[in-house]
């Protein structure tokens, strides 16, 4: 009949149509919002392990009564082991970094000299024989502190500029000389400084990196041997992470 009605039957638990709609449009309006939220946060922070500097270096100016301590920059190594490295991120291309490194130095002499151990002053002698090697090597564990800029151009590696200052412990020192085929190790602190600071600078594409390293202190220690500042400048291998 014309006049019979229609009654809808809900079955317990099943939203109606008009609901089910609604719910599904408010989920996905959500879900975007919060998919959009996750990819624009940046990382305060990382750690990473790994990184080698690898350069050559000497002393920045001898005076002239110490001049018979020159050393020879390409024939002086210059390695830096990082082995646990963090990040602290200011903004989206602004970071602090700094690692926790061991130095180890070879000053290749040009001289066929000798060093005192056990001198109250930085002894040298003339020692007239000819050395197939003749280096002060000295050990230092380093930890520096750089604020730097990466830009980063798409899919490409980043371009990372940065400078900063580090500290050094020095660890051990020895003299390694070789005559003939015959080795001869000398330990001792020579009069060296103990602890020792300075500048850096790196300016790298990706991994690798070029970077210069400068003393702001002497070598050896206050009125026991030359106010000297040495210096290095190499190239890095710094994984990204």
């Amino acid at each position: 009949p014309s006049n019979q009605k229609i009654e809808k039957i809900r079955v317990p638990g099943k939203p109606a149509n008009g609901a089910a709609n609604q719910n599904k449009s408010r989920n996905g309006i959500k879900g975007k919002t919060n998919k959009t939220k996750t990819s624009s946060r940046m990382p305060n922070g990382e750690i990473g392990l790994g990184g080698l500097d690898i350069g050559i270096g000497g002393f920045a100016e001898l005076p002239n009564e110490y001049s018979n301590l020159e050393v020879a920059p390409w024939k002086s190594s210059h390695i830096t082991l990082h082995t646990l490295r963090a990040k602290a991120y200011l903004n989206q291309n602004i970071f602090v970094g700094t690692s926790l490194a061991f130095d180890f130095n070879k000053y290749r002499f040009v001289k066929d000299i000798s060093l005192t151990p056990d001198a109250a002053n930085l002894t040298i002698t003339e020692t007239g024989e000819n050395f197939d090697k003749n280096c002060l090597a000295t050990t230092m564990l380093t930890v520096p502190l750089t604020l730097n800029y990466k830009y980063h151009n798409g899919s490409k590696p980043a371009v990372t500029v940065g400078a900063g200052v580090y500290g050094s412990l020095l660890i051990n020192s020895k003299l390694k000389q070789k005559i003939d085929g015959e080795k001869e190790v000398i330990k001792d602190n020579f009069n060296l400084n103990k602890t020792r600071y300075g500048v850096m600078a790196r300016i790298g594409y990706g991994s690798l990196n070029f970077y210069g390293k400068y003393d702001l202190s002497s070598m050896f220690k206050e009125a026991e041997g030359p106010d000297v500042q040495s210096f290095s400048v190499g190239i890095s291998i710094i994984p990204a992470f």
